[in-house]
C-alpha cells in the first residue's frame, strides 16, 4: 500500500474534503489528487468517500475505519523520519541562511527564534539579497543551496 497516497487521504479529510485546497497545500494538481484517491480506493476495493456530485462531501462507515488506521500510519512514518532527521542534525556549527529581504524581514524572525531556543550551540549568519545576488553567493560558494520540495 502507498503510504504517500495514504498521507493524502488524510489531508483531504483535514481540509474538510476540499481536494483542489489539498492539492495547493501538497504542491499537487487537483487531478492528480484525485486520481490517487481513485487510485486508493480500487486498492482496498471499498469507497472511502461520500459524494455530492462531483464533490467529496464526508467519509463511507469504511472510510471512517480506514481513516483511523491512516492517520496512525503517517503519524507512526512522520516518527520514523523525526527519529532519522534528529540523529543527522549538528547540535552545533554554523548555520547559513540566504534569503530575500522579505523574508528575513517578515517571516524568518520567528522561526530563528525558535530555531535558537532548540539549538543554542548552532550560530546562524543570515544573508540577504536580491534573488540575483543570493544565486551568486550559491555559485560562489559562499552559501549551500537548499531546495525544499
Amino acid at each position: 500500500m502507498n503510504i504517500a497516497r495514504l498521507k493524502n487521504f488524510t489531508e483531504i479529510v483535514k481540509n474538510n474534503f476540499n481536494i483542489s485546497a489539498t492539492a495547493e497545500k501538497l504542491y499537487t494538481s487537483q487531478p492528480t489528487l484525485s486520481k490517487q484517491m481513485k487510485m486508493l480506493e480500487e486498492e482496498l476495493g471499498l469507497a472511502l468517500f461520500t459524494r455530492k456530485g462531483k464533490n467529496l462531501s464526508g467519509l463511507t462507515p469504511m472510510g471512517e475505519q480506514v481513516m483511523e488506521l491512516a492517520r496512525g500510519v503517517v503519524a507512526q512514518v512522520e516518527q520514523i523520519g523525526q527519529l532519522s532527521l534528529g540523529d543527522q542534525l549538528a547540535t552545533s556549527g554554523v548555520l547559513r541562511i540566504a534569503t530575500t529581504h522579505t523574508m528575513a524581514r517578515y517571516k524568518l524572525p520567528a522561526v530563528i527564534t525558535e530555531f535558537s531556543r532548540r539549538y543554542p550551540e548552532v550560530s546562524i549568519q543570515l544573508h540577504q539579497g536580491a534573488p540575483a545576488q543570493l544565486a551568486q553567493m550559491a555559485q560562489n560558494g559562499d552559501v549551500e543551496p537548499s531546495f525544499r520540495t
